[in-house]
């Protein structure tokens, strides 16, 4: 099992591409687009 520490800086690793991803983006805009979906919900289960 991997060390806590490890899983927490990948989370927030995960949290900042997810901010990244979608800081201008509108909810609309984010529905319509499947390939920025996808990378938030792998990023998600990282």
């Amino acid at each position: 099992m991997k060390d806590e520490k490890i899983y927490i800086e990948q989370m927030l690793d995960s949290v900042s591409k997810i901010e990244a991803f979608t800081l201008d983006m509108k909810k609309e805009d984010f529905m319509k687009d499947s390939k920025t979906q996808s990378a938030v919900i792998i990023l998600e289960w990282i």
